[in-house]
């Protein structure tokens, strides 16, 4: 009997560790994917969010790189990618500031919320950055490249 204790606590103890570590995206991303109907499927949050709203956690391309890289499922949205969200028929992006930021709707009236900021796209070559600038000053997001590769951006991941 005494040893059956020990054993559910060593299990809880055990659970409450894996997880915060995958909370921490120590063990990659695990979310859930919408498909808006434009041939990928989209993270519902970004890397780190919690809730609908919740920007996540910002990460430097490093940090992102081996994220991405611990799950088999999913990976970082290329700029082909990005564009191929926004270009698509039927696609409708709806500002909002409560909470600050995008609703991305897709043709059937499923969406994804993006919250302000800035979003990693995946490189090419590893001298610049690549993102999508979501700033609610800017009347749609909009495509920058920078040669900072330190800076921390959001992760929004795309299903393999």
């Amino acid at each position: 009997m005494k040893l059956k204790a020990i054993l559910i606590v060593a299990l809880g103890a055990a659970l409450m560790l894996c997880t915060a570590s995958c909370q921490k995206g120590q063990k990659g991303f695990s979310g859930n994917h919408v498909d808006l109907g434009v041939g990928m499927r989209w993270a519902d949050k970004n890397v780190g969010a919690v809730a609908d709203g919740d920007a996540g956690t910002s990460l430097t391309y490093d940090e992102a790189v081996a994220y991405a890289a611990e799950s088999k499922k999913w990976s970082i949205p290329t700029k082909e990618q990005w564009d191929a969200m926004w270009d698509a028929d039927g696609i409708k992006v709806q500002k909002t500031f409560d909470p600050a930021g995008f609703y991305v709707i897709g043709k059937d009236g499923r969406s994804i919320f993006f919250p302000a900021g800035q979003y990693l796209c995946a490189l090419k070559n590893g001298k610049m950055v690549q993102y999508y600038d979501m700033g609610l000053f800017l009347t749609e997001p909009s495509f920058k490249n920078t040669e900072n590769t330190e800076g921390k951006y959001y992760v929004r991941m795309v299903r393999k």
